[in-house]
């Protein structure tokens, strides 16, 4: 048991390239479910009013209580054995329409905005511009969206993710974007300034300039509200 607990806490806390997000500790939402079984399992197989035991000579008010009790007649008893499982079966109740109500707001958000940031559904329109653009070759200049189009194509699409996993420019980003401004049919793709985790799209202009070539936008995706999310460009020469 401590083992699982540590493996657990470890999750969430582990680094990651772009940092911790409430996502990850997701992990620990089986454990309050988990605590409302057992506690729920033991009420309904345990009732309180039934404990048996031998309470006389015991002192105490919660002992006293118990013994005035199992001092009473059986009906009396068995009815409130019953009002104990008829309570906290009300109250399972309750969390569980609370989770049906929650559930139920949450896909309508979802419904209307197609999620928020990098967990929106724009990713599938992303896929749709790479198709329409019949690109040979995708360039990553961010994180968060390679793994992504790898899935939803079926490895049809596999970009090159070249940004490198600094928060500043490495020594090396020129040599791995270099290769690709001179390849036809490339489409780099980054994301649009506010949602961007690795910025590098004022670096990916200035190497295409030293090499002598031109960025030029092809197409801007966005969410389901009409906020930008990615940007298709392409490199012309001079």
């Amino acid at each position: 048991m401590v083992t699982l607990l540590l493996g657990l806490l470890q999750v969430p806390f582990t680094p990651t390239a772009a940092g911790a997000f409430p996502h990850h500790f997701a992990v620990f939402a089986p454990i309050w479910v988990t605590l409302v079984a057992v506690v729920s399992d033991y009420g309904f197989t345990n009732p309180f009013l039934s404990i048996k035991g031998n309470w006389e000579g015991k002192g105490g008010y919660i002992s006293q209580t118990i013994r005035a009790f199992r001092l009473q007649g059986a009906s009396l008893r068995g009815f409130l054995v019953v009002l104990q499982k008829t309570v906290l079966g009300l109250g399972l109740l309750v969390m569980a329409g609370r989770d049906v109500q929650l559930d139920i707001f949450y896909h309508s958000v979802l419904r209307e905005s197609g999620g928020e940031g990098q967990y929106s559904d724009a990713i599938y329109h992303l896929v749709d511009e790479l198709d329409a653009s019949l690109a040979s070759s995708v360039v990553a200049l961010d994180w968060g969206f390679a793994p992504q189009l790898r899935y939803l194509t079926g490895e049809r699409i596999i970009p090159h993710e070249v940004f490198g996993y600094t928060q500043d420019v490495d020594q090396g980003f020129s040599s791995r974007v270099e290769p690709f401004l001179d390849l036809p049919g490339t489409v780099f793709v980054a994301h649009w300034p506010n949602e961007t985790f690795f910025p590098r799209r004022e670096e990916f202009e200035e190497v295409a300039a030293n090499n002598g070539f031109n960025v030029e936008r092809l197409q801007i995706v966005a969410r389901r509200n009409g906020a930008p999310m990615f940007e298709l460009m392409a490199a012309t020469r001079n």
